[in-house]
């Protein structure tokens, strides 16, 4: 079969290389189907909507690689923060080798921006958050998604820039990021609180009111006014 994962793959390595020089754009994934022996035409087939559809192989083929790492991890014993932290921790290393390749993800040609790894990245939160064990259904499913795929983003901005010994600046960076998230989590679980309390408190008071209203002495001074 033509349009086989296996044939998108061979050109995906080429195009990975090829990328340091010409950048993300459809020249390139041309280019490098040419150079697997695949035709323009086959790009078409391949990749529909051309670099777009690319780009969302490329994420869908880390995010298999991800799935399969941790599909003998027990997480469950974990807090999520933890969780969360050995998973992005776990997909940024799969782009280890694609750092330069990533740098390069600017344009499809003269300029015109792209919707690029970074703003795909809700797609990869989606399956952190599915391989954590994650049962949200509510708006809660679509928070928690966002957060992490703002967390990713500007921890993978850091990542393919860091040439520290074991990738520490880009840990560091994660920790303080997942630290800030927790914090403002806690703050508004707070925030939440003490407005229940304070509808909590109104309610009694309107109730205390309205039996205080109703007692005779009360009623009785109402009347004079």
């Amino acid at each position: 079969m033509i349009n086989s994962v296996k044939n998108k793959q061979k050109i995906l390595e080429i195009f990975l290389d090829n990328s340091l020089l010409n950048g993300w754009n459809n020249e390139s994934l041309k280019e490098a189907a040419r150079e697997a022996e695949f035709t323009d035409a086959d790009v078409n087939i391949f990749f529909e909507k051309g670099i777009y559809s690319f780009i969302d192989f490329y994420i869908d083929e880390g995010n298999k690689k991800l799935e399969k790492k941790f599909e003998n991890i027990d997480l469950e014993p974990l807090k999520i923060r933890d969780k969360i932290k050995e998973l992005v921790k776990a997909r940024l290393l799969i782009e280890e080798n694609n750092k330069r390749a990533l740098r390069s993800l600017t344009a499809i040609s003269k300029g015109k921006k792209i919707p690029n790894l970074l703003k795909n990245s809700y797609k990869i939160a989606d399956k952190m958050w599915e391989i954590s064990g994650d049962k949200s259904t509510d708006f809660n499913f679509y928070t928690k998604r966002l957060i992490l795929s703002k967390v990713f983003s500007k921890t993978l901005l850091k990542f393919i820039h860091d040439n520290s010994a074991d990738n520490q600046k880009s840990w560091d960076f994660l920790d303080k990021e997942i630290e800030r998230v927790m914090k403002i989590g806690k703050v508004k679980k707070q925030m939440q609180n003490c407005v229940s309390k304070v509808k909590e408190y109104v309610g009694v008071n309107e109730v205390l009111k309205e039996k205080i209203s109703k007692l005779p002495f009360v009623r009785l001074i109402n009347r004079k006014k």
